[in-house]
């Protein structure tokens, strides 16, 4: 299937500083694709060579098997929805969100019709005369969506649009943006530093890592089959425990306290130099044992945090090395005291070694 975005070796440079570096990804119409990364990664760049707001130094962008990069950034038909709400203050709600059309001089009629079809579409009508200090956040980013989409782009650009509002809002809009991407079918590309509001939206993702694209996946490849302790560590939350020995062919690895665990799931080779061998073991992967046995190894619980639904448990092994075991708060009665020397059982069915 031929891709119907094309990013083709991206390369950006500020003044001998590296933004973005050979990023190359296809991306399918429809999909819901989000760019995840920590400050700095060159995630933002990406999506303004998107846009037409940066000329990237080499590379190419091709929407449909034609690049885009010699077209300026109003005739790409790509919307774009940034962090702040850019709304006009001296426009209403319907002013604000016909505007794209207005300066396209679009026929009245029209205008009026794509401007009420975009109210529906983000659940604003009773709002439409209201001028945006008269709204709160979560209403002014609805209108800064509608405003991007009302002449019907093929692509929906969105810089981290969720970042100012609060948790509760941020999810009442997360679920009105999948709404909208649903309901439309728009190809939407999301920058994002949240890997919860990633979870939530995306088909896929794409990692970045100091300009670098890390991974390309599912939620799920992501989460369960990450290809190095950089992804282990920042998509989810995980325990890195280092090895002394780690063998593919056996599926054994050895940790720095001596102890060998078995069965290890899956086997990745480092791509760092002098990057030591480890192995990554989700919190919710260990439990508490009553002996020891198969890939059980011991500790000491250092710190109990309750979180509501779930215990955050503390544990510090043998080796010094402290993990964080994750427990349904059903279990809180039989959990061990602070101080209490423990028997620690790991699903190494789930954990990734980077040999």
């Amino acid at each position: 299937m031929n891709a119907f975005i094309s990013i083709q070796g991206i390369r950006k440079d500020y003044g001998g500083n590296v933004a973005v570096s050979d990023v190359t990804l296809d991306i399918q119409k429809g999909e819901f694709v989000s760019f995840l990364g920590p400050s700095g990664s060159g995630k933002s760049t990406t999506l303004y060579v998107m846009a037409g707001l940066v000329d990237p130094d080499q590379g190419d962008v091709q929407v449909e098997g034609k690049s885009i990069l010699q077209m300026p950034s109003n005739k790409r038909n790509i919307g774009m929805v940034f962090q702040r709400y850019t709304l006009f203050p001296n426009m209403t709600v319907a002013e604000n969100i016909a505007f794209p059309l207005t300066v396209r001089k679009v026929n009245k009629a029209e205008i009026a019709e794509r401007t009420a079809e975009m109210l529906r579409l983000v659940r604003m009508e009773a709002l439409a005369d209201r001028y945006p200090q008269q709204m709160s956040g979560g209403q002014q980013q609805r209108v800064a969506i509608a405003r991007a989409m009302i002449y019907n782009p093929n692509i929906l650009l969105m810089d981290e649009p969720l970042s100012a509002l609060d948790r509760k809002l941020r999810e009442e809009i997360q679920s009105e943006i999948k709404r909208v991407h649903e309901e439309t079918g728009v190809t939407i590309l999301y920058v994002t530093h949240d890997q919860e509001e990633a979870l939530r939206l995306s088909d896929r993702v794409v990692l970045f890592n100091q300009g670098k694209v890390e991974q390309i996946g599912t939620c799920r490849d992501l989460y369960e089959k990450p290809v190095s302790r950089f992804c282990a560590g920042f998509f989810g939350s995980s325990n890195i425990l280092e090895t002394t020995a780690c063998d593919p062919d056996t599926r054994k690895v050895r940790l720095v306290s001596g102890e060998v665990l078995e069965d290890i799931g899956i086997f990745q080779q480092r791509h760092i130099f002098g990057e030591e061998p480890s192995l990554m073991v989700r919190p919710e992967d260990m439990s508490f044992s009553r002996e020891k046995s198969a890939n059980v190894i011991a500790g000491t619980v250092l710190d109990i945090t309750f979180l509501g639904a779930l215990l955050m448990c503390s544990i510090q092994l043998r080796s010094g090395e402290c993990v964080k075991m994750q427990l349904p708060r059903v279990f809180e009665d039989s959990v061990p005291a602070l101080g209490s020397e423990v028997f620690v059982k790991i699903n190494t069915n789930n954990s990734v070694a980077f040999y």
